[in-house]
């Protein structure tokens, strides 16, 4: 298959939800990369075996391809009803402009022959938004009452030769005569029949791909523009705003980042300055301000991903926990809860969230920077927790687990430093343990490269100080693809006790890791989702 095909196909599969789940969706920015547009062939082997996070494709290939080889022949079809090329370039948005007559096949049917013959020929009627296929005569013709048109595919039927002999025998049987009853009608078409993709396609020069996402928040949508298209930015904003119901407020990120919480600055395009969004997500509902907190409607798999891994009585501990996606539901979920983050807004909106979702017992919030919750709250509970456990001898309840979630992808990994020697003082008490009551870590991170199994891992390892791999049930997850060659992964792993208690420091001194870099506040470096 050529590789424009293959291009339309994986392009088409990442704009629609649902054909795969949406951890599977393939970002074109990736596609672009590894597709010339002047290859005459693409490998699709290959190209699932180096991407292994869309592999649930190659189960859905044959549906897919025939889903979209419909699609394709459809779209053909809709280039008929394109908008008029003097809108292309237009910056300020005119939606009069977008008016024009077009003339298509058409039939005239009797009135008692209508429900009939829309039963037998309803796939070659016109499908295109806001035109009734069926419709009525002009006001001056004098069949008015006595006829319908049935407005017809205009690739499909050219003349009255189009028409196949089982159609003939049908519009003879109805006493329906060609090629008299084919007539070319006008059809005036206006701004209102084209959805925002078509819109923008039709009016911004160059790849469409630079505009064809956003993500939305509540009634919030939320787009990062590329510089190539800053300058249609509040035409952009207007048209999403006219064609998305749901939607009141249009923002842009801003090329102006904060440097020490996860939230962006941003500029309004269209609609209404009101930034207070309230969004449901895994049976949950949260509530915030999305121009002061950090929140990606596109993680909402990743997160019920994760709460799916734990069970009721499981202690989780959030070392970044922004407004509670995690946190929220685990708690719900009967695990006992420690959510902590450094913004002092998202921390307002998880204790805020915590009642909204009826989060009474067994959560616990903190506002310290993550080093200072890891060494001051998740160690001393910790300890307690362990020695319980010795103590009771296995008497009641033990076969609840112990989940570190870090999600601070710029930053998360450099943190994994604080559980180096954590707990030097309890090496007898680790040592009795029962490998499920270890720390079962999640750390989120950003990679930009071909190999991210070795190097994520290898750099986890520097971090952690470890000359030998000794990470058990390591995993790394490919999340999503946020930017040109740069995507987000999930590092698993249970934490070695050989890391928390016995003393093998590597060569590097201690001055050297990340942990004397400075605090959190000092060191936190957005880089958006």
């Amino acid at each position: 298959m050529a590789a424009r095909t293959w291009q339309y196909l994986l392009r088409r599969v990442y704009s629609t939800p649902r054909l795969v789940p949406s951890q599977t969706k393939f970002s074109v920015y990736k596609l672009n990369s590894i597709i010339s547009p002047n290859r005459t062939s693409f490998d699709f082997n290959s190209f699932f075996k180096k991407y292994k996070f869309i592999r649930l494709l190659r189960l859905l290939q044959p549906s897919i391809s025939k889903y979209l080889s419909l699609n394709m022949n459809e779209n053909i079809a809709n280039t008929f009803f394109n908008p008029p090329k003097s809108v292309r370039g237009m910056k300020k948005l005119e939606r009069g402009a977008f008016k024009q007559v077009v003339k298509i096949p058409a039939i005239k049917v009797p009135v008692q022959q209508v429900s009939t013959l829309n039963k037998l020929m309803k796939k070659s009627l016109c499908k295109f938004a806001k035109i009734r296929p069926i419709a009525e005569l002009s006001d001056d013709d004098r069949d008015k009452d006595e006829f319908r048109l049935f407005l017809l595919k205009p690739d499909k039927y050219t003349d009255a030769d189009s028409f196949n002999e089982r159609e003939c025998q049908l519009f003879e049987k109805l006493g329906i005569k060609l090629p008299s009853a084919l007539i070319w009608t006008d059809i005036e078409l206006s701004y209102d029949n084209w959805n925002a993709s078509e819109i923008l396609r039709a009016v911004i020069p160059g790849e469409f791909d630079s505009v064809s996402g956003f993500t939305q928040t509540g009634h919030i949508a939320h787009l990062n523009l590329r510089e190539d298209v800053m300058d249609y930015k509040y035409l952009i904003g207007e048209v999403l705003l006219d064609k998305i119901s749901t939607l009141k407020t249009v923002v842009n990120k801003t090329n102006v980042i904060d440097n020490t919480f996860r939230n962006f600055e941003m500029e309004l395009l269209a609609g209404e300055k009101d930034f207070f969004a309230t969004v449901r997500e895994n049976k949950c509902t949260y509530q915030f301000d999305f121009d002061k907190v950090y929140w990606n409607s596109r993680l909402s798999s990743e997160h019920a991903r994760l709460i799916n891994k734990l069970s009721n009585g499981d202690f989780v501990f959030d070392v970044f926990a922004g407004v509670g996606p995690f946190a929220i539901p685990a708690a719900k979920k009967g695990c006992h809860v420690f959510a902590n983050d450094l913004n002092p807004h998202s921390f307002k909106w998880l204790v805020h969230n915590q009642k909204l979702n009826k989060v009474t017992s067994h959560f616990e919030t903190f506002n310290l920077d993550g080093r200072e919750f890891i060494h001051s709250k998740l160690k001393p509970l910790l300890s307690t927790q362990w020695q319980e456990l010795l103590e009771t001898n296995g008497n009641g309840q033990t076969d609840f687990k112990f989940h570190i979630i870090m999600n601070l992808p710029a930053l998360a990994v450099e943190f994994l430093d604080s559980f180096v020697l954590l707990f030097d003082n309890m090496t007898d008490i680790l040592a009795k343990l029962d490998e499920s009551h270890l720390l079962h870590i999640y750390c989120y991170c950003f990679y930009k490269g071909d190999n991210p199994d070795v190097d994520i891992k290898g750099n986890v390892l520097r971090i952690l100080q470890q000359d030998t791999d000794d990470l058990k049930d390591f995993e790394i997850r490919f999340v999503r693809n946020v930017a040109p060659n740069k995507d987000m992964y999930c590092v698993e792993f249970l934490m070695p006790v050989s890391v928390m208690c016995e003393k093998q420091v590597t060569a590097s001194s201690t001055a050297n890791t990340p942990q004397s870099l400075g605090t959190e506040a000092k060191r936190r470096r957005i880089e958006e989702l």
